[in-house]
């Protein structure tokens, strides 16, 4: 299932993430989606860590995402 058009500008919004980084981030909302539909990822075990897995490429999306805001705004210290 493709994220449409709607849901990407959604992700931008909210996250501040740039096009590319919002379709990233839908992607993967779907890929998870998807993985644990299927019937044999009902382990526990499994789903930590194919759950451990999206948020990790999350996180880096994020700190894409926070680093630039941060060039931005200046130091986050003493604010």
């Amino acid at each position: 299932m493709e994220p449409d058009q709607e849901r990407i500008a959604h992700v931008m919004q909210v996250t501040g993430a740039t096009e590319g980084e919002a379709r990233i981030l839908a992607h993967l909302d779907v890929a998870r989606d998807g993985f644990f539909d299927l019937s044999g990822y009902k382990n526990p075990g499994e789903s930590a860590a194919i759950w451990y897995h999206f948020d990790a490429l999350t996180r880096i999306i994020a700190s894409r995402v926070a680093e630039r805001d941060h060039r931005r705004g200046g130091s986050l210290v003493g604010t």
